[in-house]
């Protein structure tokens, strides 16, 4: 049974048992409903978080508060820094791009349909691109490196080369290896950049082989 409309309350443990004593079909659905609620949530609270943010700095209503000790805020920043310290980054980051999606005229709620990853991507572009109904969808439905591939291919002149995430998860040992290797590496290419530093030793590694095959080939 698939139900009309789940009311988005907090799942817990209690209530997950609970709802195994009904039809797996339901269940399943349940737990599909309160996924797909969260994740908009996500969405929402990004921007959400800009919006208060943004208010609070162009109002200073920041100096109207103060800190546990009593002190008063020195600034916005210094207020965004006390209120919520471990996800200060985020704040910054959701007021950056509130910011500029009302300076362009973008609807919020167009932005709040949008996954945080692809919002960083969508606030470079132009006015014009930005409002594309195109772009919009795929801002929308897109992993973020398939977006930004998209972007690339129909306005190439539109987004700067950005970073791509690269996930590595080492042992100790393999750990030791690629910090000995980066550290002879950067006495060579002069740089501290691993990403940098990765490149170099891939792109030399890459080439050594294509001359390997060559000869090979021509042997």
């Amino acid at each position: 049974m698939k139900p009309e409309h789940i009311t988005p309350s907090r799942f817990t443990i209690e209530s997950l048992e609970n709802l195994k004593k009904c039809e797996r079909g339901y269940q399943a659905h349940c737990c599909d409903q309160r996924i797909r609620f969260l994740e908009s949530e996500t969405k929402r609270t990004f921007v959400e978080l800009g919006l208060i943010v943004l208010f609070v700095e162009e109002n200073e209503l920041w100096k109207e508060l103060c800190d546990d000790d009593g002190n008063p805020y020195r600034s916005s920043d210094h207020w965004v820094t006390e209120a919520c310290p471990s996800s200060r980054s985020h704040a910054f980051a959701a007021k950056a791009a509130v910011k500029v999606f009302r300076e362009n005229n973008l609807p919020i709620e167009q932005v709040e349909r949008i996954p945080q990853k692809n919002i960083k991507h969508l606030k470079e572009l132009s006015t014009s691109v930005m409002h594309n109904p195109e772009v919009l969808k795929q801002a929308e439905t897109l992993p973020e490196l398939e977006f930004v591939q998209a972007i690339q291919k129909s306005h190439p002149d539109q987004l700067r080369e950005t970073t791509v995430p690269l996930r590595l998860n080492p042992t100790c040992s393999q750990r030791a290896i690629y910090d000995k290797v980066f550290q002879q590496a950067a006495v060579i290419y002069e740089t501290n950049s691993r990403e940098e530093l990765l490149e170099y030793i891939l792109q030399e590694w890459a080439e050594s082989h294509v001359e390997e095959r060559a000869e090979a080939a021509n042997a």
